[in-house]
């Protein structure tokens, strides 16, 4: 994806990455252990927003389903990942992006969980969001705020990458923030 050296870690602590109401991202993760093409529910993934809490009021990868908002998928999802684990949702959609909400917020203001500027949120990607005994990972934590507005300094367009690494599943999920390649856009 992208560059050699065009990507950056973001962080897992305060200051966490931002994003606007809707914008446009992309999902992707390297090689990894955790999905596989061969499990039980064939390596099938999708991807919610959640709130970064951890069921006891406190900043952590959320305990359940409970915590998330499936209305945030997107509607490509779900898809196989490769043989190695790996998936780039903007590859695997011909240039689709995936947009982060707000929530409650204008595209939905119902949400009864909430992800702003305030209250971080984290991406689930797994097989069944609904049992988190399913394989998944979980992105570093991110704010949604206002919507991008053109004139603004907020850079319009980042990716995000799962990366994780055979050893690293234990110690976490790393997420990067890369540009998208030239000429490639996203579908309203």
């Amino acid at each position: 994806m992208g560059h050699p050296g065009s990507c950056t870690a973001g962080s897992s602590s305060k200051p966490y990455l931002g994003f606007a109401d809707g914008e446009r991202i992309d999902l992707a993760m390297g090689p990894n252990t955790v999905f596989s093409p061969r499990d039980a529910l064939s390596g099938d993934i999708e991807a919610i927003e959640c709130e970064y809490d951890n069921g006891n009021g406190q900043p952590g990868d959320p305990p359940s389903a409970a915590y998330c908002d499936g209305q945030t998928a997107s509607g490509d999802w779900p898809f196989t990942v490769n043989r190695d684990g790996s998936f780039d949702y903007q590859v695997h959609n011909d240039g689709d992006l995936v947009a982060a909400f707000a929530l409650p917020g204008k595209y939905f203001s119902l949400s009864a969980i909430t992800c702003n500027g305030a209250h971080a949120c984290v991406w689930y990607v797994g097989e069944n969001y609904n049992s988190f005994s399913s394989p998944h990972v979980f992105s570093n934590p991110f704010y949604v705020s206002v919507p991008f507005t053109p004139g603004s300094s907020f850079p319009i367009w980042l990716v995000v990458v799962l990366v994780i690494a055979a050893a690293l599943v234990v110690s976490g999920i790393y997420v990067r923030f890369v540009r998208p390649r030239r000429g490639v856009r996203a579908r309203a």
